[in-house]
C-alpha cells in the first residue's frame, strides 16, 4: 500500500520503471518509423503531488491519505483531477491551468487548488 510509505520511499519508488516505459515506447516508435505511442505521465504527476502534500504545499490536502478514498488506493478527486489534466495536456497539447474548475466531484476544491494542479 503506497499510503503507508514514507516521503523518501515514495519519491524513489518507480524511477527506473518510468524510464523503462519511456525506453520501450522510444523503441516502438523507432521500429515503426514515427511517433505512434503516447504515454500519459499520470504516475510521475501523482508522485509529484504526493511530494507537495508531504511538503505542505497543497491547499485543502493535509496528508497523503487524503489523496485516496480507501485503503485499497482508489484515488480521491484530487488524483482524478490530476489524471484528467495529464490526459488533457497529452491530447490537446495545451496547458490546462486556468480552465474552469469542474463542479463534480471537485466541490470541496477551489481555483487556487485547481491552478496548483
Amino acid at each position: 500500500r503506497l499510503r503507508t510509505v514514507t516521503g523518501v520511499q515514495t519519491c524513489a519508488l518507480p524511477i527506473s520503471y518510468f524510464k523503462g516505459i519511456d525506453n520501450y515506447v522510444g523503441e516502438l516508435d523507432k521500429k515503426l518509423g514515427k511517433n505512434v505511442v503516447c504515454v500519459v505521465p499520470v504516475g510521475p504527476a501523482v508522485l509529484a503531488l504526493r511530494r507537495k502534500v508531504i511538503a505542505g504545499e497543497v491547499p485543502t490536502i493535509a496528508k497523503q491519505s487524503d489523496l485516496f478514498q480507501d485503503n485499497l488506493g482508489h484515488p480521491s478527486d484530487a488524483i482524478r483531477a490530476l489524471a484528467a489534466y495529464c490526459h488533457f495536456i497529452v491530447i490537446y497539447q495545451k496547458d490546462p491551468r486556468g480552465l474552469p474548475l469542474p463542479l463534480f466531484p471537485f466541490t470541496k476544491r477551489d481555483n487556487k487548488f485547481n491552478f496548483m494542479m
